[in-house]
């Protein structure tokens, strides 16, 4: 499950109003409560505290709530929800009222009943037996694996105060306030900043600052000599060489275990292997050279192979049930296998170099990014533009207005998905009020990504498109159009707001900025809107607008017999709610259909299904949209359409790409009359025209076909 959105009341209310009583931790991150929320769970609740450096505080938790968010393994803490909340209060400032702002952040976590592997350590009897300890020494390289292989994080603050340990003792890797993510190849960096704890940072760090995936690998071989040599031994661990270290590791649990009755001969040789590999593990992850320290996948195979060998010696290993193996009693949880599929292979021998994008938590392979040179998409005619004239200019003559007395305006249009807020955000971008301002648009997608928003508008403030307007963008302004924000959580709203002010300091200092933001939320729109009163809802059109739109879209006037025709396309057109996507997609459909066939997507009983739970995008438009794929694409068109549902909604896909994937994958069927590309480019056309593929270009020089719907 995605972490939710908490009110801070609500925080409040599960911990007591934040009681002493139900304090369970506090260090120099903040303080932690236990939670019990109405359903009787058990929760842990995270206040960071409060430093002089807000932006530091707020970088710090913004960190981690990004890395929290991809990671979700067994042997990682479960993360719940989050708090971000701007509470207006007044306070006395030098005897005089003022509004202020307070800030309350809060991470939410599953409660974790037996504590942190710190509070076992430092009992001087814990009672674990030694299945328990590599139990746990298993679940921490488990969980290190997922971060380090799988999400490109580096924890950089693995030690025992942030394991955690469940009911059943399963390790649990917590606390990624420090973490760092290392991409694109990266291997280390350098940095001043503090990081991990005395005794758990590596020499190369202490000296140079210097940080790797090899820092963590220091930490674990700290954590596993803490577990090995007990609470009494571990002071000593420093005065012994590594021989003299393995030689009391093993006589120290020689001893437990002889004292333990019920372990067999074969079951106690076969735990003095697993402390003996372990032990050598540790030492080697201690290694002053961290290019001598293993990575995490050579340790996992270690220990594999150390299992796998006793399995055939001894035959103390069960045969493995479900994904998981039975160690001398004890389970041990293999890494999870995913269980998404993709939907479609590439095939080995496209000669496109791929590149990598995340699709429902499994990694698989995209086509190129476009770049200007490549071959886009051409225009299939002018968009469709009904009714929004008298709302355009409302929304024009008020900015011009409010622009007078205001540096920067964010005004955000939302409304249902389909309803037409892209296209009428189009309509005020392109209006001749703004000839002089300099014109940038930006694709924000499901997946934001503050950086890359930044970057464009940067590339389209500088770039060649807004080169002549260099002197009207200091004596007029900017018109920035951010299209498809779904991003709900209030800290990096606040932060993209932020980025958008400074730009009034670009150059000499850009005396206005006008901001236009599309979105499906009415609370997104609420939360980015600024300097004006409300966030504007975009209406639905009339029956008579939506059968206008189905008319153009189906060439209505060349229909032959169309007069018997118009009253059953009014009925549709009624189907359509107002809303123009679902027009352009049934006129588009109707085109080719003939009279019957229209009497059949009237009376479809497609219309009262319940086809998806998006509010967002409402049954009648999923309708139209169903409609169009069942009785209007063949066999070969649905093959090349359900490929594009690998890709998120709003990736770009360059044309030509896209192409040669479906010829690859042998999606096309041959032609005695037309080529496999002429083919190919007829259905680019047809999907276009469905609205299951959108035209997008924002500039003179860069187009791109964007997914416009997948389900």
């Amino acid at each position: 499950m995605e972490p939710e959105e908490l009110t801070y009341q609500f925080l409040r209310e599960i911990t007591d109003g934040f009681s002493e009583k139900w304090r369970v931790g506090e260090g120099g991150f903040g303080t932690v409560y236990k939670g019990v929320t109405k359903t009787g769970r058990d929760v842990a609740v995270k206040i960071p505290r409060d430093r002089n450096d807000l932006d530091q505080d707020f970088k710090q938790f913004e960190n981690e709530f990004d890395n929290l968010t991809k990671v979700k393994h067994v042997n990682i803490v479960q993360f719940l929800g989050y708090c971000y909340e701007i509470e207006q209060t007044r306070i006395d400032w030098g005897g005089t009222i003022v509004l202020a702002e307070k800030t309350h952040r809060a991470l939410c976590f599953e409660y974790l009943h037996n504590g942190s592997l710190q509070n076992h350590l430092s009992a001087e009897s814990s009672g674990h037996d030694w299945h328990t300890w590599y139990k746990i020494i298993k679940g921490i390289c488990d969980g290190l694996r997922y971060i380090h292989e799988e999400t490109k994080i580096v924890h950089l603050d693995l030690k025992p105060d942030n394991i955690l340990l469940d009911k059943d003792m399963v390790p649990k890797i917590a606390d990624f306030g420090l973490s760092k993510i290392f991409g694109g190849g990266e291997l280390t960096r350098t940095t001043e900043s503090p990081l991990g704890t005395l005794g758990y940072q590596p020499p190369e760090f202490i000296r140079k600052g210097e940080i790797s995936e090899k820092f963590d690998i220091f930490s674990l071989g700290a954590i596993i000599v803490r577990i090995l040599s007990g609470p009494k031994g571990h002071s000593r661990y420093h005065d012994m060489t590594s021989d003299e270290f393995i030689g009391y590791v093993q006589r120290s649990w020689k001893k437990k275990c002889q004292a333990c009755s019920n372990v067999s001969l074969p079951e106690a040789c076969y735990c003095c292997r697993q402390i003996e590999t372990c032990t050598k593990i540790a030492l080697d992850c201690l290694e002053e050279d961290s290019k001598k320290r293993p990575g995490i996948v050579k340790i996992i195979d270690k220990l594999k192979e150390m299992e796998s060998d006793n399995y055939k010696e001894t035959q103390i290993l069960q045969p493995p049930e479900n994904g998981h193996k039975t160690v001398c009693g004890m389970t041990t949880h293999n890494v999870m296998e995913p269980t998404e599929q993709i939907v479609c292979r590439m095939n080995p021998h496209n000669a496109m170099e791929p590149t990598e994008q995340t699709v429902c938590g499994m990694t698989t392979h995209n086509a190129m990014e476009p770049t200007e040179h490549d071959q886009v998409i051409t225009s299939v005619g002018e968009e469709l533009i009904v009714g929004r004239d008298e709302e355009k200019q409302k929304i024009v003559t008020s900015l011009l207005e409010r622009i007078k007395s205001e540096k920067i305006i964010i005004l955000p249009i939302y409304g249902i998905g389909g309803i037409g807020k892209t296209t009428f955000a189009k309509l005020i971008y392109n209006d001749t009020n703004f000839k002089f301002y300099s014109h940038v648009w930006v694709y924000v997608s499901q997946r934001f990504d503050l950086e890359k928003i930044d970057e464009s508008i940067d590339s389209q403030l500088s770039g060649k498109e807004n080169q002549a307007n260099n002197e009207q963008l200091i004596s007029k302004g900017i018109l920035i159009v951010l299209d498809d924000l779904w991003e709900d959580k209030l800290f990096k709203i606040q932060k993209l707001k932020d980025m958008l002010f400074k730009i009034l300091n670009l150059g000499d200092g850009v005396k206005k900025v006008i901001v236009l933001v599309t979105t499906r939320s009415a609370d997104i729109a609420q939360k980015i809107c600024s300097n004006i009163d409300q966030p504007y809802q975009i209406g639905s059109l009339t029956d008579e607008m939506c059968w206008d739109i189905i008319k153009q879209k189906g060439a209505f006037e060349a229909i032959p017999d169309k007069e018997k025709l118009v009253d059953i396309g009014k009925e549709i057109a009624q189907k359509c709610r107002g809303v123009a996507l679902a027009a352009q997609t049934l006129g588009s459909m109707l085109h080719s259909m003939e009279y019957n066939q229209w009497i059949r997507v009237r009376d479809s009983s497609i219309w009262n299904e319940n086809i998806s739970n998006d509010a967002s995008l409402p049954q009648y438009v999923l309708a139209s949209l169903k409609l169009s794929y069942d009785l209007s694409m063949d066999e070969f068109l649905k093959k090349c359409f359900t490929y594009c549902s690998i890709f998120p909604k709003g990736h770009q896909i360059v044309k030509c790409d896209l192409i040669h994937q479906w010829i690859s994958l042998g999606f096309i069927k041959q032609s005695p009359m037309m080529s496999i590309l002429q083919l190919c480019e007829k259905y680019i056309v047809r999907l276009l025209g469905l609205s299951f593929l959108q035209h997008y270009s924002v500039s003179a020089t860069v187009s791109s076909l964007y997914g416009y719907y997948y389900n």
